[in-house]
């Protein structure tokens, strides 16, 4: 993927069920959601406007989903929760993987971001790591970023 993120490209790439492998986000890292999947639709494309559901477990073992609509900005997507408190949380694909199974995705909120990676549900996982770390320019991670990130246990029945 180019430095710049195309708007026509993402909606190829984005629209889909994925799985966070790895993430240095506190709300992903604290054990009181687990198990995420994102799932993002295609609403339209000019403007880029995703659907997007999180979906998780509380350590209670309470599902839990999270709809939000998610609108390019031109540089990122600005994030609405449907059906919450109103807040607004940016976004930006940094890189994906050729295939389009792996992405690398930023945070921003504020001065406290993180990055997650994901990957494409049924799409094997076991080699991801290793990927990412071997073409981290391609997903756009310092060595800092990569070395900031927690690698979840992959989970053959879709459970950590």
């Amino acid at each position: 993927m180019d430095s710049e993120p195309n708007p026509g490209d993402l909606a190829q790439i984005l629209p889909g069920r994925w799985r966070i492998l790895a993430s240095n986000l506190l709300h992903w890292l604290s054990g009181e959601r687990l198990d995420p999947v994102v799932e993002l639709s295609l609403n339209s494309t000019e403007p880029l406007v995703l659907g997007e559901q999180v979906r998780f477990a509380t350590n209670e073992g309470k599902d839990r989903v999270v709809r939000s609509r998610s609108i390019w900005s031109g540089r990122d997507f600005v994030t609405r929760k449907l059906g919450m408190r109103p807040s607004a949380r940016r976004w930006t694909v940094r890189g994906a993987s050729e295939d389009g199974n792996v992405i690398v995705v930023s945070h921003g909120w504020g001065r406290a971001g993180g990055i997650d990676v994901l990957v494409r549900e049924g799409a094997d996982a076991s080699g991801v790591r290793a990927m990412v770390a071997q073409d981290s320019e391609a997903f756009e991670l310092t060595l800092e970023d990569f070395a900031s990130l927690s690698w979840f246990p992959e989970r053959a029945s879709g459970r950590r």
